[in-house]
């Protein structure tokens, strides 16, 4: 058996207020041949876990996809370290 490749999308909420679905924030995805749209959802944290791709079959977050850190990332099997980029 193959090793697993797991590709995650995220959403940081950098200003660090108010929520995702406050923002009414929307991820349009063109994946295999079809568009699909993910609206913000409810919770609180900083960051939004979209969707993730296993090898390459699309995952979409069903729950639990707003957390308050990425440690939620890096339990997931498979997955590679998430580092967040320096705030500019």
């Amino acid at each position: 058996q193959g090793q697993v490749s797991t590709y995650s999308y995220y959403i940081y909420n950098y200003s660090r207020s108010g929520t995702f679905s406050a923002s009414q924030a929307q991820v349009k995805l063109y994946f295999d041949g079809t568009t699909r749209t993910y609206n913000a959802p409810g919770g609180t944290g900083y960051y939004w876990n979209v969707f993730d791709i296993v090898n390459g079959t699309l995952v979409p977050c069903n729950s639990g996809c707003v957390s308050s850190s990425s440690a939620a990332r890096s339990a997931k099997p498979g997955a590679a370290p998430f580092v967040m980029p320096p705030k500019k």
